[in-house]
């Protein structure tokens, strides 16, 4: 049996390595994200991504937990010694994320000795453990090969990716932290409420993935009504306001491609009344509204927005409101609340910068 000496001697001599090939991995894989396909880059873009060495304690709880009793062996039977997490807005896009995963296994990323190993810990997958247990996530499993040859014979390093939309690490966290005392073993009597509320979470993701979808349809533009007053009935009298919701449609099939991208869509009306309503009370025409896309000291801080919160673009609306807030001179955190009261049924959450 390994003792608790040696598991510490081991661990604190290839912390600091460990650490090296994390910050390593993590720019490679930064990178190889960045540079795919367009939807799988704009997933990366919108998600959250945490790193970690794997403790001494937790470390210790694995080994004895495992039986494993030839330190020879720690290197490869301890899968997760480096950790990466990506979590994803929804569960969707964690599955895009895994597949696309699988679809380059060929040409991957880093040095590497094997091939990754690929287990999708999902109800949809009817994954065992995940029934049981009420724990979703994707995992990639693969040993890094990375040589330090002035410091340590060590070469190879097992590495653990974990692809988990956000009510995923959610409940994670929550159900290691409330339902189970001792976070070695799992209370069997809360097993079974576990996987219940899993579902439960599961079904609120699909909810709010398919509200997003709804929201932002770009909708069929529907003639203008027409009311007809009386013979000889006083013309009802209505405050128009100052931008209509058909002249900002009509403003955006000519310039949503120049200011928003060639793949940016019209959004459905509920988007354009609301960008209506915005112009009308900060009493700008759709003539200063172009003129304010274009200002590039405003583009500079949506652009610093967007890179301090790891997003590639934000939906027309959202954008359009943050260029409003900007020109007004809000502070960055009434800035920050605004958007993310928008944001949150597309299950974005932006944060201040500096904040943790």
């Amino acid at each position: 049996m390994i003792s608790d000496d040696e598991v510490f001697t081991y661990h604190g001599t290839r912390a600091e390595l460990c650490q090296q090939v994390l910050t390593n991995l993590h720019f490679c894989l930064d990178k190889v994200l960045q540079d795919a396909e367009k939807e799988v880059a704009r997933i990366f873009g919108r998600s959250q991504v945490r790193q970690r060495v794997k403790s001494r304690e937790s470390l210790l709880r694995k080994i004895r937990r495992d039986g494993i009793e030839d330190p020879a062996k720690l290197p490869l039977a301890v899968e997760d010694l480096i950790g990466i997490r990506i979590v994803t807005p929804d569960k969707a896009q964690a599955r895009r994320l895994f597949d696309w995963f699988q679809h380059v296994q060929g040409s991957w990323f880093y040095p590497i000795v094997g091939t990754p190993a690929f287990v999708p810990y999902t109800f949809e997958n009817t994954n065992k453990y995940s029934l049981k247990s009420g724990y979703q996530a994707f995992h990639i499993a693969f040993v890094a090969d990375h040589n330090f040859a002035w410091f340590s014979s060590q070469r190879y390093w097992p590495v653990e990716i974990q692809i988990m939309a956000q009510v995923w690490e959610f409940w994670a966290d929550y159900s290691k932290t409330y339902f189970y005392a001792d976070p070695t073993s799992a209370n069997p009597a809360l097993l079974p409420y576990s996987a219940a509320i899993s579902k439960l979470l599961d079904a609120a993701d699909e909810l709010m993935s398919e509200t997003a979808k709804i929201l932002l349809a770009p909708a069929p533009t529907a003639p203008e009504s027409t009311t007809v007053t009386p013979a000889g009935a006083p013309a009802a009298t209505q405050a128009k306001p100052q931008v209509s919701a058909e002249q900002v449609r009509h403003w955006l099939s000519e310039n949503i491609q120049g200011f928003f991208g060639d793949s940016a869509k019209i959004p459905n009306d509920f988007f354009v009344h609301k960008i209506a309503d915005e112009l009308t009370f900060a009493n700008t025409s759709l003539e200063q509204l172009a003129a304010l896309l274009g200002d590039e000291a405003l583009r500079a801080k949506y652009r610093d927005l967007l890179q301090d919160n790891s997003l590639a673009y934000l939906p027309v609306y959202q954008q359009l409101l943050c260029m409003l807030l900007l020109t007004r001179g809000v502070s960055t955190d009434v800035l920050v609340d605004r958007l993310n009261a928008e944001l949150r049924p597309l299950g974005i959450r932006l944060k201040s910068p500096g904040a943790e």
